[in-house]
């Protein structure tokens, strides 16, 4: 269908709803209604953003486990991140770390995305040192 070049008016109302930032649990709203050419337009959409879940263990000073998860709506993707620590002597960490990512709207692109995004494993040693005099 072609649209004839000229000028369009369109009339829109529009209504939004955000909750104030220090809120650590939110999630906004947007409602639009009006005419788009020889038709209308509503649209309703929730504005979600990031979502997580952190789980921290502490086994003892030389052992810890974190876990992390992800639910990001812009990418529409999940990721998971597993942090393992090994802490044998001050200034001394050995970490081995596990990331997973996942297309959460697969269909969302053609051709469709795959279900993996991507996965990483990490070994990964950090020495601290002091320098001075």
């Amino acid at each position: 269908m072609e649209v004839p070049a000229g000028i369009y008016k369109f009339y829109v109302i529009e209504g939004e709803y955000e909750p104030l930032r220090g809120n650590p649990y939110r999630i906004g709203a947007r409602a639009i209604a009006g005419s788009f050419y020889d038709g209308w337009r509503v649209s309703c959409s929730f504005i979600g953003h990031i979502g997580r879940l952190k789980i921290e263990s502490f086994l003892n000073v030389k052992h810890s486990l974190i876990a992390f998860i992800q639910y990001n709506s812009a990418s529409d993707a999940f990721l998971t991140n597993l942090r393992y620590r090994f802490n044998p002597s001050e200034g001394h960490d050995l970490y081995i770390v596990y990331d997973e990512g996942l297309n959460a709207d697969r269909e969302r692109e053609i051709p469709i995305l795959p279900l993996m995004k991507n996965r990483t494993i990490m070994l990964k040693y950090s020495y601290t040192f002091k320098v001075g005099l």
